[in-house]
């Protein structure tokens, strides 16, 4: 939903809304950097502009304004994460991590662990699992007072972690309990996502028809879901829409399909203020 912003940037907030409705997203960049220069520090301007520029590819200015955002404690940290990888800064992305780690890591929190395990996992041999909450988070999914949506992720993310540690049929395992629930069947980004790491787990069980198969129904998700950039509205969930693209680039490397460079999208459906 859209904050209200007082003080002097306020005109070119509303003037920047304006303009994203229109679809003119260069334009809406101008009158943020003009909001910026007014006033600084103001962590809901430097992210209403990181996702401006995530619509414009500019993963770089993006990832900047979101790691400024977090700076200044108003987190962030998973929507940094993807920006960082798509930059093709991976110190940066390292770094993230360590951060994420020491912040996060030691609560009993189960979205903070989930978040933490989620974003130092979506590159491989950058952080070893053995570092992560993973044994916390799998005892917060056996307690009965977990939601039936945070059992739909945090099984996705305990894939995840096997399929870092090269454990590929556990990979499974947690795959299909993410997949029986019913937030899975409702929620488009978590199936490519979850669809992804199916497909380099069969991959990686020599069973490369259930591998093709699983990956083609990813990318058919994603390219339902996911209109290009810039034109396309980043709604709540485009953090998770951009995981699933760094997903798909590694199980299509992987498993040999053709990696399509600078072909990220976003989203519909929603204002880009979300």
């Amino acid at each position: 939903a859209q904050e209200t912003v007082l003080g002097p940037a306020h005109e070119y907030v509303e003037r920047a809304n304006e303009l994203v409705e229109a679809g003119k997203v260069p334009e809406a960049v101008e009158q943020l950097n003009q909001a910026v220069a007014v006033q600084q520090n103001d962590p809901y301007i430097l992210q209403l502009r990181g996702r401006l520029y995530a619509r414009l590819s500019k993963w770089d200015k993006a990832a900047i304004d979101y790691a400024e955002s977090i700076r200044l404690g108003h987190g962030g940290w998973l929507a940094a994460a993807p920006l960082l990888i798509l930059a093709g800064d991976t110190d940066g992305y390292r770094d993230h991590c360590r951060g994420m780690i020491k912040e996060f890591a030691a609560q009993e929190d189960f979205s903070a662990l989930n978040r933490v395990i989620t974003v130092c996992l979506l590159l491989p041999d950058v952080v070893e699992v053995s570092e992560l909450p993973v044994t916390t988070l799998e005892n917060l999914l056996e307690d009965n007072s977990t939601t039936k949506s945070r059992q739909a992720f945090g099984c996705a993310s305990r894939a995840m972690a096997a399929h870092r540690a090269g454990d590929p049929q556990i990979a499974l395992d947690w795959i299909r309990k993410s997949q029986a629930t019913e937030t899975y069947a409702t929620t488009p980004f978590l199936q490519a996502r979850v669809l992804l790491l199916e497909a380099m787990a069969h991959h990686q069980l020599h069973e490369p028809q259930r591998a093709a198969q699983s990956l083609a129904k990813a990318s058919e998700l994603i390219e339902t879901h996911l209109p290009q950039l810039p034109s396309g509205r980043l709604g709540s969930t485009w953090s998770g829409w951009l995981i699933a693209e760094i997903l798909r680039r590694e199980a299509e490397a992987m498993i040999g399909g053709q990696t399509r460079e600078g072909d990220t999208k976003a989203p519909p459906d929603a204002d880009a203020r979300n």
